[in-house]
């Protein structure tokens, strides 16, 4: 492989290939154009489709509109004369729709859509870097079960699970770790969804242990996805629940 042409510049070619072999069907979000709207419009739009990418790749400039919707409040009854709605957390810049014009702009956070193919493999990059983190600290110890293959965490959709043995020491890191990691990427703790589990610690060691994490204990086993988490082998009775669901779902 040539590895100098993934320096060299993006060609008009290399895009029109690239709209034109898209499969039939995809679009790059739930409200985007199809790649059947490309192929049939491409002699209308190219020259504005190929111009925005060309110029970002050379500029690194994303134009505003790309990022720009609409949002229409539709009244559920007649006779509407005041409209009341909550506020929410955004990701992109919004105009009002009010009796089919469009008033005002107000711009957000940046980030990913809800439900971007792109967001599960960030996320995973992301935890990596945490994961680092807690391997990088001298102190760190692993827990009993996982030195052997190296396990410091495990993450499932936004879920982190830290394997530690349960020690004063490793509270206060871990502690500063999720602080610092917060601070870097945006992803904070959520004291109000964690829990802290303890095996073979007293029921005195343990409060005191969560109390320096400020979050409560639960105790083992627990069910999280349908499986029991427990110390001990799960067999057949552990996973019940589990089983009965996907034979529901078969019927």
């Amino acid at each position: 492989m040539d590895y100098q042409k993934l320096n060299e510049p993006i060609s008009v070619k290399e895009i029109e290939k690239s709209m034109l072999s898209t499969k039939k069907g995809k679009a790059p979000d739930p409200d985007g154009f199809t790649s059947e709207f490309y192929r049939d419009s491409w002699h209308v739009v190219k020259d504005t489709v190929t111009e925005v990418i060309l110029t970002f790749f050379a500029t690194g400039h994303m134009p505003r509109h790309l990022n720009s919707t609409i949002i229409a409040l539709i009244p559920k009854v007649s006779n509407t004369k005041n409209i009341y709605y909550e506020d929410v957390t955004v990701n992109w810049e919004f105009l009002w729709a009010v009796n089919g014009s469009l008033h005002g702009h107000f711009k957000s956070t940046r980030g990913l859509r809800q439900c971007d193919p792109l967001s599960p493999y960030l996320f995973i990059l992301v935890m990596e870097c945490f994961t680092k983190m807690l391997q990088a600290e001298n102190s760190f110890e692993y827990h009993p079960k996982c030195k052997e293959i190296g396990l410091v965490n495990v993450s499932f959709a936004d879920d982190l699970f830290v394997l530690r043995a349960a020690t004063h020491s490793f509270m206060k890191l871990i502690k500063n770790v999720l602080r610092r990691f917060g601070n870097v990427s945006g992803l904070h703790q959520n004291l109000g969804k964690s829990t802290s589990y303890f095996a073979r610690v007293n029921d005195h060691e343990a409060a005191r242990l969560s109390g320096v994490l400020g979050i409560p204990i639960a105790s083992l086993p627990v069910r999280y996805l349908g499986i029991s988490l427990t110390t001990k082998q799960i067999n057949a009775c552990d996973c019940r629940v589990l089983i009965e669901k996907i034979k529901g779902k078969d019927k």
